[in-house]
């Protein structure tokens, strides 16, 4: 069994050591002083300093990479927290908070996979903090939900996030009111699990759920008596490193310098004349010496526009092209690379930001002399600015959010392969239930519709038989 104290000293001799990739954000050196924390590490692994050693490594270097000690509502796609797929409410029979994933509001595809992962980070982010260290239970409302629902890429990130880098964070996974048709796949996640987290999940219904959630904490559509609905509250929640209330100097790219480079503060102001894609991060591809990237910018103003693109590391980054003119309704790719530094490159890239500035215009022919002067003195220009902060996808940090490939995933990943052909082998099995399920309900109509109609003829038929029959009656018995 290790020590709190001789699990920390090992640490700090590998961060000293350089081991930890991409460095160390202060604010998690700060954190790994307190006792707390550090022991959750050793919770995670039942005492084993080797592997809990490890964890802090794999967790400070993914924390670098992923940005998570800097995010916050300011850099995340608030439309997707308030349509309220997951939130907090609640607490478990042992006072910890209830997570709650609603699995009928996600469809797989429907929203960008890397701003999901993004929200989840804020809202672990956010309860750890708040919660001081304490942990929290996981609640899959399976209620009304069908294979459309099930996404297996999103799930096992869920369970990477608990399983690599959110030490001892995980009370309780509740399965609520499962259809049996997603049984394999949770066979599945189950695989993906370690023992102590399959120990801890639970499938409950409304008749069993008080066993584990108190009925005033539990949600009405539950059986409980909380009949509360969603509505985000900001908790003017800060990231860990707060820079809100900092300047960052930007200069043209490929200067030597910054001596003489504008400042601008966080605020972007309104969002009319230009759109970004992707909006507030660019994730750079490193295949070698230079990690490059793109990004697309669109001018949604009435009118012309011309723009500039800065950046805080104007000799470590190559921007092309940097100053344009855009018509209105027209877009232009912008493509980026980080130089080779001779540092890591996620070190380099998590401190790097660019700012992209543009300025209705009414010379749609500006040469490159005139957007130079137009340039030259911005503060007689209307401007509008947005942000673009950096990540590196390396071989160390896949884009599937910091997994790393040295985890022993490779049968698990055979599995969920299967299962997703096997999901879409049902699916498009159901497809064609439905389309033969229509034409028999249209053939079915018309049976009826043919009986309906023969039986009236069958009907009037015999009607007018009869008045036949009277008929040839009465001529028959005249004297």
């Amino acid at each position: 069994m290790g020590s709190v104290a001789g699990l920390r000293t090992q640490w700090e001799a590998k961060v000293a050591a350089g081991g930890v990739a991409g460095g160390v954000h202060p604010a998690d050196a700060a954190r790994m002083q307190d006792d707390s924390f550090v022991q959750r590490f050793l919770e995670q692994h039942d005492g084993d300093a080797a592997l809990a050693l490890q964890m802090m490594v794999d967790t400070c270097a993914w924390r670098t990479s992923f940005g998570a000690n800097v995010i916050s509502e300011s850099n995340i796609n608030m439309d997707y927290i308030r349509e309220a797929l997951f939130y907090p409410r609640g607490r478990d029979v042992d006072g910890c908070t209830i997570f709650i994933f609603k699995g009928k509001k996600h469809v797989k595809g429907q929203r960008s996979f890397d701003e999901l992962m993004r929200c989840l980070v804020y809202w672990f982010e956010r309860l750890d903090r708040i919660d001081n260290n304490r942990q929290i239970s996981v609640f899959f409302d399976m209620a009304d939900t069908g294979i459309s629902n099930l996404d297996m890429e999103f799930t096992r990130y869920i369970i990477t996030l608990f399983k690599l880098y959110y030490p001892d964070f995980l009370n309780y996974i509740f399965i609520y009111e499962m259809p049996w048709v997603l049984n394999a796949a949770f066979k599945v996640i189950k695989t993906l699990l370690p023992a102590k987290a399959v120990a801890k999940m639970k499938f409950i219904t409304k008749t069993g759920i008080s066993l584990f959630i108190p009925l005033d904490q539990a949600q009405k559509s539950w059986g409980g008596n909380d009949d509360y609905t969603f509505s985000f509250v900001s908790t003017n929640f800060p990231s860990a490193n707060d820079t809100s209330t900092k300047k960052v100097t930007f200069a043209d790219p490929g200067s030597p310098g910054r001596e003489n480079a504008p400042e601008y503060g966080d605020s972007d102001g309104g969002h009319s004349m230009m759109k970004l894609s992707p909006r507030d991060t660019i994730v750079f591809k490193n295949d070698g010496a230079e990690a490059g990237s793109s990004f697309t910018l669109t001018n949604s103003h009435n009118g012309y526009i011309a723009y500039k693109i800065k950046t805080t590391a104007p000799e470590k980054t190559k921007v092309w092209p940097s100053v344009g003119v855009l018509a209105s309704g027209k877009s232009e790719v912008i493509k980026l690379s980080l130089t080779a530094t001779g540092q890591a490159p996620s070190a380099a890239a998590a401190r790097i930001k660019f700012l992209i500035v543009c300025t209705p215009i009414n010379n749609a022919s500006m040469t490159p002399q005139e957007l130079a002067e137009l340039w030259r003195d911005m503060s007689k220009l209307s401007i509008e600015q947005h942000r673009l902060r950096c990540t590196v996808q390396t071989a160390e940090f896949p884009k599937n959010g910091g997994v790393e490939p040295s985890v022993q995933v490779t049968d698990n990943e055979k599995q969920i392969t299967v299962l997703n052909q096997a999901v879409a082998s049902i699916k498009s099995s159901q497809d064609v239930l439905d389309s033969q399920l229509k034409s028999l309900k249209t053939v079915q109509l018309v049976n009826v519709t043919l009986s309906a109609l023969l039986l009236g003829l069958i009907i009037y038929f015999f009607r007018s038989f009869g008045q036949s029959s009277e008929a040839f009656g009465e001529f028959c018995n005249r004297p």
